[in-house]
């Protein structure tokens, strides 16, 4: 008794140790959502050891890579020069096209000066801005008569005939000398001699007359009478009708 009286004397201090009913009910109310937590936590996990091989690997990745870049640093340097990240901002057929448009204009000039009596040179012009980047250098014309550069549209319409048939011809000269032979040999040249005195229709003759002792193939379209009366080998469109049908007549040198 004197040992039971002590165990009593310790026990908590109420009148009640509870409703065990009401607690085992509370227990079957909260396992759901326990559950529920369980599973959460559980997925979570996954989600975490996913994200964590996924960065291992991602990391072996890069690893490898900085490995592969570290041998082939020269070979990435050049990439980068040929794309662009170089001092004068551009690529490398802007670069090719740009040096290849340089030959243009020293095969053109050798025309040019001589169709309109050393007046006129052509000479690269440099763009500003983005422009730059693409297109690499522009065209001017240097008057060296007045000594300045001027704008090639300040050119007078025969004038201006004469800069791009002499452009034509030095791009044929420059695909011939960098394509093993291969040569541009035919030429049609559309209108334009109506628009040169006597003088220039007579130069531009004497240069194609040049150009087809040379075996090149030049065809003319032209309404210039002088010029109908200066070639032997033609075909004139007629018509018949001012709305109707035209005629063809060939005269061919034998």
């Amino acid at each position: 008794f004197a040992t039971a009286k002590e165990a009593h004397a310790k026990l908590p201090k109420s009148k009640s140790f509870g409703d065990v009913d009401g607690a085992a009910q509370a227990v079957n109310e909260a396992k759901p959502g326990r559950d529920r937590m369980v599973a959460e936590v559980s997925s979570k996990k996954a989600v975490a050891k996913a994200f964590e091989d996924g960065f291992k690997a991602v990391v072996a990745i890069q690893k490898k890579r900085s490995k592969v870049i570290a041998g082939a640093e020269d070979l990435v340097n050049l990439a980068k020069l040929a794309n662009g990240d170089n001092p004068s901002k551009q690529n490398l057929p802007t670069y090719v096209l740009q040096s290849m448009f340089g030959d243009v204009l020293v095969a053109a000039n050798s025309r040019f000066e001589k169709v309109l009596e050393g007046r006129y040179k052509f000479e690269t012009a440099e763009l500003q801005g983005s422009m730059a980047k693409k297109q690499g250098l522009g065209l001017s014309i240097l008057d060296q008569r007045l000594g300045k550069s001027i704008n090639p549209s300040a050119l007078s319409g025969g004038e201006s005939f004469c800069a791009a048939l002499s452009l034509a011809l030095g791009l044929s000269d420059v695909v011939r000398a960098n394509q093993g032979g291969i040569a541009i040999d035919t030429f049609f040249i559309d209108e334009g001699f109506g628009s040169l005195d006597p003088t220039r229709l007579n130069q531009v003759m004497n240069m194609l007359t040049q150009l087809k002792a040379e075996g090149r193939t030049i065809g003319l379209i032209s309404h210039v009478d002088d010029m109908k009366e200066a070639i032997q080998e033609k075909i004139e469109v007629r018509p018949i009708e001012q709305s109707g049908p035209s005629t063809l007549s060939v005269n061919w040198m034998s």
